[in-house]
């Protein structure tokens, strides 16, 4: 059985809370069941890319997701933590390297100190980056984080084995490259990026798609990616031999270069109290602002270059023209989903939901791991909706983040 999320870190939770349930329902093995999670709530208050969420109830919610993966399904990876996003968010390679590895830390120590030991939850250590149009800096930032982390593992978390040390790093492409300007340019950037990725040693890469600045990707542009991938793989050499450009001058000085500098924003961040203070006073969060504004500065003045946008513009009359992607009968579908939802509902024991959904809320004002009464509810027919509301109440929120849904009636 095999999983994979990626969605913001509530959504983790719940996702995993849910594959969980279906596996005890159809009676499948849990400890065989493969994949990962992102489980970052720093980077949901570090960009803004998902809906705020409480920084206290995304901490508990992020160690007791751990726990339970650790405990019962130890084949998953419990945290992915995303650099990508702070990339897209406007961060720039030594901001993207402290942050994620400072996260990274903290969250194994958030393990450690649960009781779950480090040789378990080291072993699986993952985290996700962008790569970026600069070649040789995409290629040295996942060089610099894998040696940053392996010192971390050995001198921080007292790591004997040389496996605990690896860090598995996916990369994707990123969309803020992508350009609605001559489109077809962006086969190209997306080209150079993955084969940046993969010179660096990324685990896995995941392309873009040359159509997404307009639409949801087309066939067409699936296929183009897919093509890409198997060029890299199969007609370059470029997988044939780990860290290929290891020993060239430039890419050791640049690799040293962002490894220190990452590592004085570190020591900042510590001089601070640490990641978790510096993301739940807003610190973060405004670094990573300030970044996004600098990137998009050096945008309009021309000192960052993106071909067709500020450099070689095509007049608008000359663009090549892009299918965009179409929803047949957005209303039917609508009003098809608001039915099987209204079914869902009405078919369920109301009872059993009601006891399921308050036992959660109350164990939510203590100490338990919430992830077996998280699935307890979902086997009692809660929604999404419902087990988030029961959390926020428990930590005195309001039942819904956004302020637009009612308490159930049933609840009261």
């Amino acid at each position: 059985y095999t999983f994979h999320g990626a969605s913001s870190q509530q959504d983790d939770v719940l996702c995993v809370a849910q594959l969980a349930t279906i596996a005890d329902l159809w009676g499948a093995d849990k400890t065989k069941i493969r994949g990962s999670c992102i489980n970052d709530p720093i980077d949901n208050m570090a960009t803004s890319f998902s809906i705020d969420f409480p920084f206290d109830i995304g901490l508990r919610l992020h160690g007791d997701l751990t726990e339970y993966i650790c405990k019962e399904m130890p084949l998953f990876s419990p945290f992915a933590p995303i650099a990508y996003d702070l990339w897209e968010a406007g961060c720039n390679s030594v901001q993207q390297l402290g942050i994620i590895i400072s996260s990274l830390s903290a969250y194994n120590q958030i393990a450690v100190d649960r009781g779950i030991p480090f040789e378990q939850v080291g072993r699986r250590t993952t985290i996700s980056m962008a790569s970026s149009m600069d070649f040789f800096e995409t290629i040295c930032r996942i060089r610099a984080a894998r040696r940053m982390w392996a010192r971390i593992a050995r001198e921080r978390f007292g790591a004997k084995d040389d496996k605990l040390c690896r860090l598995r790093i996916a990369v994707r492409t990123p969309g803020q490259t992508i350009t609605r300007q001559q489109p077809l340019n962006n086969i190209a950037r997306i080209g150079f990026q993955a084969l940046a990725a993969v010179l660096g040693g990324a685990s896995a890469v995941d392309y873009a798609r040359h159509d997404e600045a307009f639409c949801i990707p087309s066939k067409e542009s699936s296929m183009v990616s897919l093509a890409l991938n198997h060029i890299i793989a199969q007609e370059t050499g470029v997988g044939l031999t780990a860290d290929p450009l290891g020993g060239s001058y430039y890419v050791e000085w640049l690799t040293n270069k962002l490894e220190e500098e990452a590592t004085k924003l570190m020591k900042e961040i510590e001089d601070m109290g640490g990641i978790l203070k510096v993301a739940e006073s807003g610190w973060l969060r405004q670094l990573v602002n300030n970044a996004r504004d600098e990137r998009q500065s050096a945008l309009e003045k021309g000192e960052l270059i993106q071909v067709g946008v500020n450099y070689f513009r095509l007049p608008e009359d000359k663009e090549p023209e892009v299918v965009e992607y179409k929803f047949d009968d957005m209303d039917k579908v609508r009003a098809e989903l608001l039915a099987e939802v209204r079914e869902y509902k009405q078919n369920r024991d109301i009872q059993k939901t009601r006891e399921a959904l308050l036992t959660l809320r109350e164990k939510a004002k203590g100490t338990d791991n919430l992830m077996y009464y998280i699935v307890d509810a979902f086997k009692a027919a809660a929604t999404r909706a419902e087990i988030l509301g029961m959390i926020r109440e428990a930590y005195g929120y309001s039942y819904d983040t956004v302020g637009m849904i009612e308490r159930p009636d049933f609840l009261n």
